[in-house]
């Protein structure tokens, strides 16, 4: 049981991440990179691996799928609350998962040690607030 929750945050996550509205995900990845205090050269290269990585989770969710989610965050509604109304197939949960933790490792990429370990405790203390 305690595994599907964990499962299901993180398809949460990853979708919210890949089809939020524009404003509301600019509006985080500026609150994140002002923390982090990226220069204007890594603030490029997060958008462009953001871009990459928004298309393939698309690729991974069926359109019907897609308009579910956008429908529900255009509604303001939480990823937990409608990540179930997808009905995603086991494979497409490993998928979202396995690109989730790859667009974690690129983004941490592009960062100097410093902001990987400022990004390290931010992560953390936002995964310590889900649960």
């Amino acid at each position: 049981m305690n595994r599907i929750l964990i499962v299901s945050g993180l398809v949460a996550v990853a979708i919210a991440t890949s089809l939020a509205p524009a404003f509301a995900g600019r509006q985080r990845r500026g609150e994140l990179f002002e923390q982090l205090n990226l220069t204007p050269e890594q603030q490029t290269e997060v958008e462009a691996l953001r871009a990459e990585h928004q298309e393939q989770r698309q690729d991974i969710l069926t359109p019907e799928q897609q308009a579910i989610a956008e429908a529900a965050l255009t509604e303001g509604r939480s990823p937990r609350e409608f990540v179930s109304e997808l009905d995603l197939s086991d494979e497409q949960r490993q998928q979202l998962q396995e690109l989730r933790q790859a667009s974690r490792e690129d983004f941490r990429a592009i960062l100097t040690p410093e902001q990987q370990a400022q990004f390290d405790e931010l992560h953390s203390r936002r995964r310590g607030r889900r649960f």
